[in-house]
């Protein structure tokens, strides 16, 4: 049986809460892990973390409300706008950390574009590759969780 899932604005806000519980987690472990054992966390090996929690967390919460996986379509916009909320996020932490340490944000855009010279086109090919593999990577961890959460709340219907 599958009722009305939850708007994208719902779904989107659930993922937001669990990318950056998952995010705030996952940095005060990599401190504990320095601070306390002297083991450094390769912060590159775990970055995704967050990304793929929090989709799959999204996921399973729609499954669970509807009792089924969402249409296409939905998890495409799904995974579109849970791409674009952490891009704005880690863009928005980026900034504030630069200003509260006292760095010119203007100078230094400017002067990265500098030392791109003529490269500044396969430097934003780049970036939108990775922002595409992660829509894609977002769309159907999902759509995995959606069907988890689903298989749940048969088991619980049972």
């Amino acid at each position: 049986m599958q009722v009305a899932g939850p708007s994208l604005g719902r779904i989107t806000l659930i993922y937001l809460g669990f990318y950056l519980g998952m995010a705030v987690l996952m940095n005060v472990i990599i401190w504990a892990a320095e601070s306390f054992f002297d083991y450094v966390i390769e912060a590159n090996a775990v970055g995704f973390l967050p990304l793929i929690l929090g989709a799959m967390m999204a996921g399973q919460h729609y499954g669970t409300k509807t009792g089924a996986k969402p249409p296409a379509a939905y998890a495409w916009k799904a995974g579109l706008l849970f791409t674009l909320v952490s891009f704005a996020v880690s863009v928005l932490v980026l900034y504030a950390i630069a200003v509260a340490l006292g760095y010119d944000v203007g100078a230094l855009v400017a002067g990265a574009l500098a030392e791109m010279g003529g490269d500044g086109a396969l430097v934003a090919g780049l970036i939108g590759g990775v922002v595409a593999l992660i829509w894609v990577l977002q769309r159907f961890i999902f759509s995995m969780g959606a069907g988890q959460g689903a298989k749940q709340a048969a088991m619980r219907a049972k």
